[in-house]
Order: C-alpha cells, then sequence, then structure tokens
C-alpha cells in the first residue's frame, strides 16, 4: 500500500498541480492497511500558484476573443444591422426613454415625493422582518444562531427597484418591436451599406417626434399648429417649438420668449442651439440659408424635417377627429433635403403634392428612390419618389376621401 501511495504522490500529483487554484488546498483522504484493520489519515497539501506563462496564455486568449467581438460588431454596422444595438440600447437605457417621453405628462409634489419615500421605507421594515423570521426559523440551531443581516434586506429592496426600472427598459422596448412591426417598415438584418443604418436612425427620429405630437395631442387634444402668427400676419413660433416640452427640451423651452417673435434678438440665443430630432443623418448640415437660401449670419439652426401644409400649416391645429381619411392613410411631417427653415420658423411646413425629390421646396430624402414619412398614426413609412401623384394626394389629405391603394407605400 505504501508503494501505492508514494507511486500516487511522484505521478499523479505532479500532473494535476496545473490545475489547481492558487491559494486554494486539496484534502487527499489515505487508506493504510495494518494488520486486519483498514485505517486512513487525511492530509492537507497546499495548490501551488499557476505559471506567468500560463496567465498570459489566459490572458491573450481573452484579448483575441474580446478583438473577434470588435470586428464582428464593426463588420454588422457597415452592413446597416443595426436591430441588436438597438434592442441592447432599450434594454439599458429604455427606462430613462420611457421616463423622458411621458415625464412630461406626469405630476409630482413633494408631499407625493415624502409619502414615496415613507413606503420605500415601510416596506423594507416590512420586508426585513419577514425574511429575517423566516430565516432564523430555517437555519437556527443550538450551536450557530442565525442572524438575518440588515444589509441583505437592503440589497433585495436594491434589487426589487431595479427590477421596476427594468420593467420601464422592457416597456420601451416592446414600444419599438410593436412600432416595427405594424409599421411598413420590416424588421431587417441587411440594408445598404452607405445608407441603412442612417436611413434607420431618420426613421427612429420621425417616430420620436411622433410621440411627442401624439403626447400634445393627449395634453391639449390637438396637435400644435404648423406656425403661429398674430392678427397682423407676424410670424410667431413653429410647431417644433411648441413640442419642446414633450422631447425632453423643457430648459430649452423656457429659454424662449413666447411673447417676442421667433426671430426677436431675444430668442435669437436658444434657436441657435441645434435639436437633435430636427437632423437628419443622412444629411448633417449647418443651416446657413433662409427661405431662398440666401447666407445669413444670424446662425439659426436647420430643421431638417418639415410638416405636412395640409395637416399642421398657419394657426391649424387640427385634432384626430378632425381626420376623417384615416391616421394610418394621412401624412403628417416626413424629410427634407432642400431649402431647409430653421427649426423655430413658423414656416416650416410644406405641400407633399409637389412631389418627393421632384422641388427643392417640397419633400425628399438623402437616401435613393424616395423620402421617409411620418403618419398621424406614428408609424414611419418609405414612399417611392415614382408614386402616383393621385394616390400621394390623397395620403397629404387630412379629409379629402380619396381612396389609397393598397401597395401605395413601399415597405
Amino acid at each position: 500500500m505504501d508503494l501505492c501511495v508514494s507511486f500516487l504522490k511522484t505521478s499523479i500529483r505532479p500532473c494535476l498541480k496545473h490545475l489547481r487554484h492558487p491559494t486554494a488546498a486539496k484534502t487527499w483522504t489515505v487508506f493504510r492497511r495494518t494488520g486486519k484493520a483498514m485505517s486512513n489519515e487525511t492530509k492537507t497539501v497546499p495548490r501551488p500558484a499557476r505559471g506567468l506563462g500560463f496567465k498570459l496564455l489566459i490572458a491573450a486568449g481573452c484579448l483575441m476573443i474580446l478583438f473577434a467581438l470588435l470586428v464582428y460588431c464593426f463588420f454588422l454596422l457597415l452592413l446597416g444591422v443595426v436591430y441588436p444595438f438597438r434592442v441592447g440600447y432599450h434594454l439599458l437605457a429604455g427606462w430613462y426613454l420611457y421616463l423622458q417621453r411621458v415625464g412630461n405628462s406626469l405630476s409630482s409634489s413633494p408631499t407625493q415625493v415624502v409619502w414615496c419615500v415613507i413606503m420605500i421605507v415601510l416596506m423594507g421594515a416590512v420586508l426585513h422582518l419577514l425574511l429575517k423570521r423566516g430565516y432564523r426559523l430555517r437555519f437556527q440551531s443550538e450551536n450557530s444562531p442565525a442572524v438575518w443581516q440588515p444589509r441583505w434586506t437592503c440589497a433585495i429592496l436594491a434589487l426589487l427597484l431595479l427590477l421596476l426600472g427594468s420593467s420601464f427598459a422592457v416597456t420601451e422596448l416592446t414600444q419599438q418591436v410593436w412600432a416595427l412591426a405594424t409599421s411598413q417598415e420590416r424588421i431587417s438584418f441587411a440594408f445598404d451599406s452607405q445608407g441603412g443604418w442612417k436611413r434607420e436612425q431618420s426613421g427612429d427620429q420621425l417616430a420620436e417626434l411622433g410621440l411627442a405630437l401624439h403626447s400634445h395631442q393627449d395634453v391639449y387634444g390637438h396637435f400644435p399648429a404648423g406656425g403661429t402668427f398674430d392678427q397682423t400676419g407676424q410670424p410667431q413660433h413653429s410647431w417644433l417649438t411648441h413640442l419642446l416640452p414633450f422631447l425632453g427640451e423643457e430648459q430649452l423651452y423656457r429659454q424662449i420668449d413666447l411673447d417676442q417673435p421667433w426671430s426677436a434678438d431675444a430668442n435669437r440665443s436658444p434657436f441657435q442651439q441645434p435639436l437633435y430630432y430636427c437632423l437628419n443623418p443622412g444629411l448633417r448640415e449647418t443651416y446657413r440659408g433662409g427661405t431662398e437660401g440666401e447666407p445669413t449670419s444670424a446662425g439659426y439652426q436647420p430643421a431638417q424635417y418639415a410638416a405636412n401644409s395640409h395637416v399642421m400649416n398657419a394657426n391649424a391645429a387640427p385634432g384626430f377627429q378632425e381626420i376623417s381619411d384615416g391616421s394610418s392613410n394621412t401624412l403628417l411631417a416626413g424629410e427634407v433635403n432642400a431649402q431647409f427653415k430653421a427649426w423655430g420658423d413658423p414656416t416650416n411646413f410644406r405641400d407633399p403634392t409637389r412631389g418627393i425629390n421632384a422641388d427643392p421646396h417640397g419633400f425628399g430624402g438623402p437616401f435613393q428612390g424616395g423620402a421617409q414619412f411620418l403618419m398621424v398614426d406614428g408609424s414611419v413609412r418609405f414612399i417611392n419618389e415614382d408614386i402616383d401623384p393621385a394616390i400621394l394626394k390623397a395620403l397629404a389629405t387630412p379629409n379629402g376621401g380619396e381612396p389609397v391603394g393598397e401597395g401605395s407605400v413601399a415597405p
């Protein structure tokens, strides 16, 4: 038996030493036969540390895997495959996006905040008492008392609050997936490598404008006017200005003096600030001209999306009830690629019946073949520039009663 033990020590243990944890120990039970009885003794053998070469090999392998993942993601972005990244983004930041969108319609007071804190504290206290009692009944013994730690309760309570925030993220992700599933735009995993992701991002920005417009409709009972004008015809403010509180731009909105025209000196500073939702990623140009394209030193920032003048016009602010042609058959806003107006300009609305990519004062996209439009129902659709003018007119008018044929809007 001694010979077997000696063999194990000299042959097997050296083979196992490279697989052991550097600080842990291994317990060996050695059996010895003495006469007719079998005895055993336990030995604790420390595990030697791994060599530097082994650690470098593991680190190099991890770096190679990380590099391969980065290259894979890079090629996905080149191909325009952005949907997986959007899913991850909405899972991580969806709670913030959801609260940012609905926060404007919520109100709170110091009393409500105090009551919220009190309820969280009471919930934590009740949770601690229940867990403490259950833990003691389950693990209490004569030799070892079972004590539930308060920090464990705090950790569980924090996890519950984190799950609450995750529910907002899932809600935001569900809304994004539903918007894609119910719109004419289909989920695609292969786009044009030159502009697929930019077109997708532009559609997302139009969808965000649609959510803000719907929030305005929910609060005031109608969409904002395409532009407001006083009794003398003096331009005042644009539809985008009135959407600022619903786009999470409350601070910028408070800087604007609504009692003065948008072009007044007092309002110059806020309208010189770029508005992310108004910049098409396929263009990204700085506004340098007015309605005639003449250079100006005012530095007003552009809007590369415009409203449908048949729905939102001068001092015209319709609601859902006034759009009898159907919310899914009526254009609300769309992309423009020439003669940009400032986002604060009250005349930032256009007539879709001019055609798509056919008139610099009409609608048009930076992507080949057509332009993207926001429908009244909040969906975003790509409309081909070769669409039948009669169908385009039917989509432009909110209550004209014209029929809209199937397949008139490209998927």
